[in-house]
């Protein structure tokens, strides 16, 4: 009973914490740019795909190439739960009529119409994988009231699970300023903390927005006050727009921050600021979510879910994790190396053993320890099986 109501507990929290929605495909990844694809059969209009999929850091999907084209037909639209529905894709020529565009703005340099395709048949302004079994695969231009399943893509498995950026940011070049980022969904609170012209310290703030992946976007304010000393008076209080700011998240760890002030633009690179390095010695129940590729067994690819117990054991920044094996049985395996970190987000590396003598290489990224649980990104090679394994893993305490 204890078991169960662990493992229930895991899937209740990992369902709030995993911050992919639920698709109707695997995710793949296509060889040619590396990007990741992944279908969702909740059907919607187009602009509400579009707006899904750069909810969750992607894009609906653009396809460059007759390779690229192959591949996503044959792994995202052949094997559909309703054969020959089309499957919406990230191309219109809603803007002027005739001239398709991808939503990217990549070149629009390849096209595989269906025969008679594009007619604009009663304004058909969008782009799908027409799915007819006459011409499967072939692309159809669609109406935007029509509820459909889409393809998002992303360029990086960083956009495909994205990172909280709630930290305290800085330039470790640049001593005395710095950042607070609050994070909730897709939007995030600034505070900005510098010095004005005269040398003393000035605060701005202000909200972003996600406005692609890895990007967001605000307008930044400035504030005056009464006197902290004495008793507030809200009329004294007043508020002005002051210019824009935009942060690009470049990986979990690091950005470029970007605004301006009555007219002075500001350029940064910017990295979470250490502060201290959190404990992770315990005993957690885990989860894994993986995505696993390149196995010499090809039976063994695809996505996989695993419920084990994770030893951590910790001194400083020396770092053991023992956890179950990767493609092979046997027991538990063991990763020893080095913890780093900085702000919230901390990372482990070291090479992993197995008592069946399954061997190869084991990383921990963006690590985040709260009260009695930790989550991280986890990266699994196999020496022995090549099987690689992307994905998420978080735990709950056990004592």
């Amino acid at each position: 009973m204890i078991t169960g109501l662990r493992t229930f507990l895991l899937l209740l929290f990992i369902a709030f914490t995993w911050q992919t929605a639920h698709a109707d495909s695997p995710l793949v990844q296509y060889p040619g740019n590396g990007h990741y694809y992944q279908r969702f059969d909740t059907f919607k209009y187009w602009t509400d795909a579009r707006d899904y999929c750069q909810s969750v850091n992607g894009h609906l999907a653009t396809i460059t190439s007759r390779s690229e084209d192959d591949f996503v037909n044959q792994n995202l639209v052949q094997n559909l739960a309703q054969p020959g529905a089309p499957v919406l894709l990230g191309g219109t020529d809603r803007i002027s009529e005739g001239t398709w565009q991808w939503i990217t703005g990549e070149a629009w340099s390849y096209a595989d119409w269906a025969p008679g395709q594009p007619d604009n048949n009663n304004e058909q302004d969008y782009l799908a994988y027409w799915n007819n079994p006459t011409y499967p695969g072939q692309w159809d231009d669609s109406y935007g009231g029509v509820l459909l399943p889409f393809i998002c893509e992303w360029n990086w498995l960083t956009d495909v699970w994205p990172t909280d950026l709630t930290d305290i940011w800085w330039n470790p070049n640049e001593a005395g300023w710095g950042m607070n980022l609050v994070q909730t969904g897709s939007f995030v609170y600034v505070t900005i903390y510098v010095y004005g012209a005269d040398g003393k310290p000035t605060w701005f703030g202000g909200g972003l927005d996600k406005t692609g992946a890895g990007t967001l976007t605000g307008k930044l304010y400035a504030a005056t006050g009464p006197y902290f000393g004495g008793p507030f008076d809200p009329n004294a209080w007043v508020v002005r727009e002051v210019g824009t700011m935009t942060f690009v998240a470049t990986t979990g760890d690091t950005g470029k921050f970007t605004y301006s002030v009555d007219g002075v633009l500001v350029d940064k690179d910017v990295q979470r600021q250490p502060l201290t390095l959190d404990n992770y010695n315990g005993t957690y129940e885990s989860i894994e979510i993986l995505h696993v590729t390149d196995c010499s067994n090809p039976a063994a690819n695809g996505d996989d879910t695993n419920q084990h117990t994770v030893l951590i054991t910790q001194n400083g920044s020396a770092m053991a994790v023992t956890f179950g094996t990767l493609g092979l049985p046997g027991g538990s395996c063991t990763a020893t190396g080095t913890y780093s970190q900085l702000g919230r987000m901390g990372q482990f590396v070291g090479p992993y053993a197995c008592p069946s003598g399954e061997t190869g290489a084991y990383a921990l990224s963006q690590m985040n320890h709260d009260y009695r649980q930790f989550s991280a990104r986890i990266s699994k090679n196999s020496a022995n099986t090549g099987c690689k394994a992307v994905g998420q893993t978080t735990g709950l305490i056990e004592y």
